[in-house]
């Protein structure tokens, strides 16, 4: 049985990438720590409004879908392994580093590029 602590961090997790999906930057804002950093292969931000910022700019460049296919939870961390459907064409594996706030809420985002495929047609 999952401990509280990683009981938040997956019930954060879901939230974060739902409201990704959704494209809802408040529910997203309510999943972050006011100075959380962002860092992926394009892009870096601190503190939650440049984030938010960020995060806005993402989601409206391409449609974006986020599946998470794996997590791993150690505390204060977890990893997860995603799928990033684009556009419905493509498919952009990636892997998530999340630090989490005593309080189960997003402290940093490391997000990791791997390969992308095309989807047949």
């Amino acid at each position: 049985m999952a401990d509280d602590f990683e009981q938040r961090c997956r019930a954060t997790i879901d939230a974060y990438m739902a409201a990704f999906n959704a494209k809802d930057l408040d529910a997203l804002g309510r999943t972050l720590t006011e100075d959380v950093t962002l860092v992926d292969w394009d892009v870096s931000a601190s503190g939650r409004d440049d984030v938010l910022a960020t995060t806005s700019r993402i989601v409206s460049g391409a449609a974006l879908h986020i599946t998470v296919r794996g997590l791993l939870v150690a505390e204060p961390n977890a990893a997860a392994d995603i799928v990033i459907a684009i556009d419905g064409t493509s498919d952009l594996d990636v892997l998530d580093l999340f630090a989490f706030a005593p309080d189960g809420r997003i402290r940093s985002i490391r997000a990791f590029r791997g390969p992308q495929r095309t989807r047949p047609r």
